[in-house]
């Protein structure tokens, strides 16, 4: 398979991730109603944790961890303990106050910082078309998913911090991958520390309870896979082309809205997904 096949592979994946988090991002609103942020976030991350010592006792990649340096591990706990467990709190927290579909649009942020990111911590540019796509698909977001009109709230500034944080952590995630380490290896321990980190704030704030283990299980399943798809990709993929990608997430949160929770998609938001759609199809046309 040439480089460029290659290429087209992981934008697919990419794409396919998003649509799991659309629907992820759909039923978390709807479980949060009864559940506090904080106990969702570490109910989902525990549950992903378990799915990933399970990776790694049977992957044959687990070895790398043995050929980690105190570098690697510096940034692995950094990515899990720091930046992925703030960034599910501001989550959570921003997706109890607001729509699933203000969610998804303020979410897009993440792009925007991966540039800032990429630039200072891996001198990583993407090209003046990309970046132009970018700007064209977020406001094709803008239109799907607000018509228009947008008020700021403080769930909406939780989302925005939280979208900011996504764009280090694809950053971040890339580096480490560049180093060398295997994307799932990365992204297992990750997962394992962001669960370690959420249960000692568990602890300290909340009731521990398990009453809700169903509805973490699902959840938690739900976003393993995308992570180590999105992970794969930004091994051969800039991460704010990877962001950028992930822009097709608010149109499929759309979709699954309408049929899920009954929202209806006017004329004005169908233009909104358009733009989306073609900006995808434009910067997967485009070279890496």
């Amino acid at each position: 398979m040439n480089k460029k096949n290659t290429i087209n592979k992981y934008y697919i994946y990419i794409i396919v991730a998003a649509f799991v988090y659309a629907f992820y991002n759909i039923l978390n609103k709807m479980f949060l109603v009864d559940i506090s942020p904080l106990a969702f976030a570490w109910g989902t991350s525990v549950v992903s944790a378990g799915l990933s010592i399970i990776y790694l006792m049977f992957s044959k990649k687990t070895k790398q961890i043995k050929k980690m340096n105190k570098l690697d591990w510096t940034y692995v706990a950094i990515l899990g303990v720091v930046v992925m467990s703030f960034g599910k709190l501001l989550y959570f927290h921003g997706l109890s106050l607001i729509t699933a579909t203000s969610t998804s649009f303020l979410l897009r942020v993440s792009p925007i910082s991966a540039i800032i990111f990429s630039w200072f911590l891996i001198r990583e540019k993407i090209t003046k078309k990309q970046t132009l796509i970018m700007f064209y698909m977020i406001a094709g977001v803008f239109i799907l998913t607000t018509q228009g009109q947008f008020t700021l709230e403080l769930g909406s500034i939780f989302i925005v911090m939280a979208g900011i944080v996504i764009g280090v952590d694809h950053t971040l995630t890339r580096k480490i991958i560049k180093r060398g380490i295997h994307p799932n290896i990365m992204s297992s321990l990750v997962m394992i520390l962001v669960a370690i980190s959420l249960t000692v704030l568990v602890l300290i704030f909340e009731e521990f309870t398990l009453v809700h283990w169903k509805i973490f299980l699902l959840c938690g399943s739900l976003i393993f896979i995308p992570k180590l798809i999105r992970n794969m990709a930004l091994g051969h993929i800039k991460s704010p082309v990877v962001g950028t990608v992930l822009l097709v997430h608010p149109l499929f949160v759309a979709v699954l809205g309408a049929l899920v929770l009954g929202e209806s998609l006017t004329l004005i938001q169908a233009s909104g997904a358009f733009v989306i759609l073609s900006g995808a199809y434009f910067l997967i046309k485009q070279k890496e």
